[in-house]
């Protein structure tokens, strides 16, 4: 065997590993990239995990016990789970696919978020698909954010006075997603709760009076016209108002009557 074929087939065994390596141990698949057998990917919280499994299955587990979602694939001869360049999550046995994500065209990445939920992003990083597995707040979750104990008054500070609203003077530190932003700001406790659109709109209107917003989308608590999966949110920079799907992570600032 001469040295170039050698080499050649030292790249691809390195290439196959690495391969194996990035979809073992990352919380994200890019366009064209496989999870192999028994392999998975991993939030960065460590609670969470998607295995494709040798039988086949594709399964969302927390805590490594407890299944969160499945694409029921078990024992269908299931030969390839791979995120393709088209955008599609897709998994295939000998004979075509077995289950896709159809998001060919527009996803760009799949990632395991911290909150239990699979999500695919496009390009303009808006989620179009989800496992829909957002796992509620938790003492784990408390730990993650600024709303453990003491911690809890940062996030409230000095709060703002605007007519009949008390707003806190900071943002939580971490973007969420819809859900986890309504229990979120609940958990402050005191009836502190994520605005309705009307009230994410007096912020945004006296938003240099108040202090501290962003340059970013903010949740309202308001549905889009009453869609389960779709809530209203305003983008700071110029005060449009659109629904997006409230798998999407936006900033959250919490208010509350007085």
């Amino acid at each position: 065997m001469n040295k170039s074929i050698i080499t050649l087939i030292i790249v691809l065994i390195t290439s196959s590993i690495l391969k194996a390596k990035i979809s073992s141990e990352r919380d994200k698949l890019s366009l064209g990239q496989e999870l192999c057998v028994n392999c998975s990917l991993k939030s960065k919280n460590g609670l969470f995990s998607l295995i494709f499994q040798d039988d086949g299955n594709l399964v969302l587990y927390k805590s490594g016990i407890i299944a969160k979602w499945t694409t029921k694939t078990e024992k269908k001869n299931t030969i390839k789970c791979i995120f393709q360049n088209d955008g599609n999550f897709v998994l295939y046995s000998n004979n075509g696919p077995l289950w896709a994500s159809m998001t060919d065209g527009t996803g760009n990445f799949l990632i395991l978020q911290d909150d239990g939920n699979l999500v695919i992003y496009n390009r303009d990083n808006v989620g179009i698909w989800a496992s829909n597995t957002v796992e509620k707040i938790d003492d784990l979750f408390l730990k993650k954010t600024t709303l453990k104990n003491n911690e809890i008054s940062p996030v409230i500070g000095n709060p703002i006075k605007l007519g009949n609203l008390l707003i806190a003077e900071h943002d939580f530190k971490m973007k969420m997603n819809w859900d986890v932003a309504k229990i979120a700001c609940s958990a402050l406790g005191n009836g502190w709760h994520l605005p309705n659109k009307d009230e994410l709109n007096e912020l945004y209107k006296h938003k240099y009076e108040i202090g501290g917003f962003t340059d970013d989308h903010y949740w309202s608590s308001s549905e889009y016209y009453n869609s389960s999966t779709i809530a209203h949110s305003w983008y700071f920079p110029t005060g449009e108002s659109n629904g997006w799907k409230n798998i999407n992570n936006w900033r959250v600032r919490a208010v509350r009557s007085f």
